[in-house]
């Protein structure tokens, strides 16, 4: 007779998550929250939709400054992002 080792739940619902459709959308809406949390309060302030399709992360900003110094760290941005979720989930950054 096996005995399983105890697991813990979140655990089990995390794995759930990550499976599937669910766990795509579930990632898509903590990628944006995120973005808010990652771009701090200035950025925020500009920032006047956030969306998630295909891998791609569309910003859309207010500033033409802020967005041309944001283009130059979207790099950096995108993989401190797919830390976050744990997973890669976005291949590109894109600021309108």
């Amino acid at each position: 007779m096996d005995v399983k080792k105890p697991t813990r739940l979140g655990g089990l619902i995390g794995d759930f998550l990550r499976q599937g459709e669910l766990g795509k959308h579930f990632a898509e809406e903590q990628v944006k929250e995120e973005w808010m949390k990652l771009a701090g309060g200035n950025v925020a302030r500009y920032t006047n939709s956030v969306s998630v399709k295909d891998g791609k992360l569309f910003v859309k900003l207010t500033s033409p400054l802020l967005k041309n110094d944001l283009m130059m760290q979207r790099s950096v941005l995108m993989k401190r992002l797919n830390e976050k979720v744990g997973q890669e989930l976005l291949n590109e950054i894109i600021f309108l």
